[in-house]
């Protein structure tokens, strides 16, 4: 069994196995992992539409929750840098925006509403 999945201009690599104790979380390992994986490469198409790597799209996606004012992600060389900053005030859809939220609630659990209060 292999749960790494590449993303990205500059293969960004995910990985459950790696130094430190929050991949003891199931949310890092197994089918929920996986699928969650298989919905993100889903998203390929929507980041072409936009011009974005699919790791920019989940990027910018992820910045543009008005909660969220920063982002740490895990970087290993130059060029995963370059991508991540290129995300940086990229936006996108509200409708494109909750198709990811709604992507990557896998387990059919969402804390986003909209508007009216329906849960995207």
């Amino acid at each position: 069994m292999n749960d790494r999945v590449i993303f990205g201009a500059t293969g960004l690599e995910v990985s459950p196995i790696c130094f430190g104790t929050w991949q003891l979380s199931p949310r890092f390992w197994g089918e929920r992992f996986r699928a969650i994986a298989a919905e993100v490469k889903g998203l390929a198409p929507l980041a072409k539409r936009y011009e974005f790597s699919t790791y920019q799209l989940i990027l910018a996606a992820t910045l543009m929750h008005p909660g969220i004012h920063v982002a740490v992600v895990g970087i290993k060389n130059p060029p995963q840098i370059t991508e991540a900053v290129a995300a940086s005030g990229k936006t996108m859809s509200r409708q494109d925006y909750f198709a990811i939220r709604k992507a990557l609630a896998v387990d059919g659990t969402s804390k986003t509403k909209d508007a009216s209060g329906e849960k995207k």
